[in-house]
């Protein structure tokens, strides 16, 4: 399935807001562009789509993608299959990346500034141990 949504406006829910999505569920499809967001996944893996990629998410990796990326979810599954995703307010990052690498003078004197976009790397990451229990 070849994903081309270069036509639609780039409307995001909750774009201005960091939220959380928890569920279960055995069989789910979106298609659509995203903000920046962690996806995990227990009990089962997700499949995502980007046109520049397809990955599987589960419980030994989650995925990263940046905002504005469009991208496709599938989850077709027997048993339910656990999701937890933290997404993340247009301009968060670049807020972040701003405050750990300008001095306190230039934060100082234009609190405002825009700092460059912050792009990931969208691939999967592997999971520790540890962190697997507490996402899921």
């Amino acid at each position: 399935m070849e994903l081309n949504l270069k036509d639609r406006p780039l409307t995001l829910p909750f774009r201005d807001v960091n939220h959380i999505l928890q569920g279960r569920s055995r069989h789910h499809y979106w298609r659509g562009i995203g903000s920046l967001s962690i996806k995990s996944f227990g009990d089962g893996r997700a499949l995502y789509d980007t046109g520049a990629g397809r990955y599987a998410v589960d419980e030994r990796a989650y995925l990263v993608l940046n905002h504005g990326q469009e991208y496709s979810i599938t989850i077709d599954s027997r048993t339910p299959v656990d999701s937890f995703c933290v997404f993340f307010r247009q301009g968060l990052a670049e807020e972040v990346q701003r405050s750990l690498f300008s001095s306190d003078t230039a934060l100082l004197d234009d609190p405002e500034a825009r700092a460059p976009p912050v792009e990931f790397f969208a691939k999967t990451y592997a999971r520790a141990a540890r962190s697997t229990a507490a996402c899921i």
